[in-house]
């Protein structure tokens, strides 16, 4: 039997902000325990990908884990693969930015753990077709891809076997596909099952695969820990064992050690991409759900057309995130706002020689603006945490820390400035208002609300996540009304049944689920179970509008605080997602700037409907850290119009409620963040955050009916569904009577105080 070589990757992919409990668990129980089993079995060669973020946790905390990696990495027996430091997507930061991140992270690993690493790894698998050159001209000789992707590059009916080569302007570049369904097997197919599929490969004349596999499959999870190192017959060591047992005709290799040592099998050039399993989240639900269905049938082998096609099944480009959700979208543009910020600076030592203290704060703010283009912190995929407030609010913290790092080195924190840009791409210009106290944007295009508010030590306030139709929320939906039904026989990591949902403060763990399955297989295999989840029903409320500040409502008499939570109030006006006109804007004082917007609306009543004009008039001020918005509201008609301003603020800084954390209205205190308001006569409101030493107050001239009520939404995270704070939402509504012509105005605003 002529051998194959089967080489495996193991990689990690972290985000700055994600708990330390979380990278200590990643270690303790996933690479430390892999480590080891390396060291009792060298017959293994594999390579391993960890991210900066866990490399700098272990130096800090688990040295002797780091010298136990250098150990192997000297002997041969395993290769580190290098990449972005902080796992930035790399086609979508700046080209100086993305290479000076794959330098840092090849320096850190030649430092601390002795090689260079030769192959590079592309965080979240986001290919483009301009990496090539970008990898090569960092040093680095090869890389990991889709196969899908693969082979829709080649033009050829078939995968191409071992690896490839493909170039950009003459840059060359190997490219190892990766294998799906391996990679679907490792760990959840017993070892017996992974033989006989790999002699399933000789009897076909392959010779080389690859497979690449997150390291929590191996046991970050609970049940993965169970499945992967406990037990009589625990999945790690057995498969160890099972390589030495039948090294004859199987073998296993780093990749540097194949890309040395045979010759491409042909030449490549892929689009822009995703694997399936980024696709599925990145696409609107309907379409996800329709591409699923496709890859349903390639893998049942329903027709011979889609089977002789299957290679050519992949994801759409990964910037496609950004248009899916306008949060990532915003988040990556301050990426780039802080980037052209440092990159000022970084001229200006040049040019002018720069002092120690100026080199200093270049390199500061090189390490915030590094971590803060993080890909974890823009989607909501396998490894993704846009649905962690923790994490967004991290990557915010970075952002405007290079923004105030270079505004103080050039001596520009005092000034009051403001700037009509199109901040996110959209082809309409925002307004940007930055002073000494906060940055804000304001959308004309968007409601006419603020999107952002960053204190500059503090971070954005505006840190939420509107609900969004998820591809996956359809299993909650059917878990939650069925019993558990599972077929242990298919689920060898199942022990314990259905559970409960636990609604605490972190991470609510409903189950350890893997990551969705893509076709031939998919990653992993275990098949999802329904779920029995209690009450799950307000974590699947989805919005039908962007989430902000002072975001308008004309509401019927029907609204109730019940339908406002689920998303269903029942609106009578156009103005909550509807484009404002930019009047103009003013400086009225040195510190203080002036904006007016005005949109002519539609309300609408039944078989009535009506004309209004509503106009705000935003005073942005420093001292006190201010906003008011004076609202100017007049029926265009003659006719008497009925009906109720609403006027909502979602504020959250980082997810984070708890006993620290409180609502005060009026003089009712301790209002925990988790409840429901519904409160008349209210003129004021403060969110109380005692642990940041901050109190958030809104005032109303007028008294309101206030509605409260905390923004949740579901994330299905690495090993479970984990239940997300999104923010406390403030509703104040205003009744609305006005005779024909008539007008009524109405402030309100928003102050920021230290405690």
């Amino acid at each position: 039997m002529r051998p194959i070589t089967f080489s495996l990757l193991l990689f990690d992919e972290r985000s700055p902000g994600e708990p330390e409990e979380a990278l200590a668990r990643l270690v303790d129980y996933a690479w430390s325990p892999l480590l080891e089993a390396l060291a009792d079995n060298p017959h293994v060669r594999l390579a391993v990908r960890l991210s900066g973020l866990t490399l700098e946790w272990a130096l800090a905390n688990r040295p002797a884990m780091l010298e136990q990696l250098a150990d192997l990495l000297r002997s041969g027996q395993i290769e580190a693969v290098g990449g972005p430091q902080y796992n930035v997507p790399l086609h979508l930061v700046p080209w100086r930015d993305a290479h000076a991140q794959l330098q840092t992270g090849a320096r850190w690993i030649r430092v601390h753990l002795g090689p260079r690493p030769r192959g590079g790894w592309i965080p979240q698998g986001a290919w483009d077709p301009q990496l090539p050159q970008l990898l090569a001209l960092a040093g680095l000789s090869y890389t990991f891809l889709d196969e899908g992707l693969v082979a829709a590059g080649s033009g050829a009916e078939q995968l191409p076997g071992g690896w490839v080569a493909t170039e950009r302007h003459g840059h060359a570049l190997g490219v190892f596909p990766l294998d799906r369904r391996l990679q679907a097997m490792v760990p959840w197919a017993r070892p017996a099952q992974l033989l006989q599929e790999l002699r399933g490969r000789v009897a076909r004349g392959e010779q080389l695969v690859t497979a690449a596999v997150p390291i929590e499959h191996l046991g970050y999870g609970l049940k993965a820990s169970r499945w992967c190192w406990e037990g009589t017959q625990p999945w790690v060591p057995a498969f160890f064992e099972a390589l030495a047992a039948h090294s004859a005709w199987l073998k296993t290799a780093t990749p540097a050690t194949l890309y040395d040592n045979h010759a491409p099998s042909g030449q490549v050039y892929p689009a822009a991409g995703t694997p399936p399993e980024a696709a599925v989240a990145i696409l609107p639900v309907e379409v996800a759900l329709s591409y699923q269905g496709l890859q349903q049938a390639v893998v049942e082998d329903r027709s011979w057309a889609l089977g002789s096609a299957a290679h050519l099944l992949v994801g759409p480009p990964w910037a496609s995130v950004l248009s899916r959700y306008d949060e990532s979208n915003r988040l990556h543009k301050r990426m780039l706002r802080a980037s052209t910020a440092f990159h000022r600076l970084r001229r200006l030592c040049k040019e002018t020689d720069g002092t120690g203290e100026l080199l200093a704060a270049v390199d500061r703010a090189q390490e915030h603006l590094f971590m803060g283009q993080s890909a974890g912190a823009l989607h909501m995929g396998f490894n993704g945490s846009l649905a962690d407030g923790r994490v967004r609010r991290q990557a915010w913290l970075n952002l405007l820390e290079v923004e105030r790092i270079v505004a103080r080195a050039l001596d520009e924190h005092e000034a009051t400035r403001h700037e009509l840009t199109d901040y996110d791409g959209n082809g309409r210009k925002e307004l940007l208002v930055r002073n000494r106290a906060y940055t804000t944007v304001l959308r004309p295009d968007a409601g006419g609300a603020l999107s952002e508010l960053h204190l500059w030590e503090e971070g954005n306030i505006v840190n939420t996540l509107a609900r969004r139709p998820e591809r996956w929320l359809d299993s909650l939906e059917v878990g939650s009304t069925l019993p558990a039904l599972v077929d242990e026989s298919t689920d060898p990591i199942d022990e314990e049944g259905a559970v409960e949902l636990e609604l605490e403060e972190d991470e609510e763990e409903l189950d350890d689920l893997p990551t969705d399955p893509g076709f031939a297989g998919g990653l992993p295999s275990p098949p999802p179970r329904a779920l029995q989840l209690g009450e799950v029903g307000p974590l699947l409320w989805t919005d039908k509008h962007r989430r902000g500040l002072f975001c308008d409502h004309l509401l019927s008499d029907a609204y109730t605080l019940d339908n406002l939570r689920r998303g269903q109030a029942p609106e009578e006006g156009d103005f909550l997602d509807g484009a404002f006109q930019l009047l103009s804007v003013e400086r009225e004082r040195d510190d203080e700037v002036v904006a007016l917007i005005s949109r002519e609306g539609t309300w609408r009543s039944g078989e009535e409907v009506g004309l209004m004009r509503l106009a705000k008039r935003y005073r942005f001020r420093v001292d006190p850290r201010e906003i008011e918005v004076e609202y100017d509201i007049r029926n265009r008609i003659h006719r008497p119009v009925k009906t109720n301003l609403g006027i909502e603020l979602t504020l959250n800084l980082d997810s984070k409620p708890g006993p620290h954390r409180f609502l005060e209205v009026d003089e009712e205190r301790g209002i925990n963040l988790e409840r429901t308001l519904d409160a008349s006569g209210i003129q004021e409101a403060r969110l109380v955050l005692a642990d940041q030493k901050l109190r958030i107050v809104v005032r109303s001239d007028a008294p309101a009916r206030l509605l409260s009520y905390p923004v949740w939404s579901v994330h299905r995270g690495r090993t479970a569904y984990n239940r997300a704070f999104q923010g406390t939402c403030l509703v104040w509504v205003f009744p609305l009577s006005l005779w024909g012509h008539e007008k009524l105005v109405r402030r309100l605003s928003l102050r920021v105080e230290a405690l």
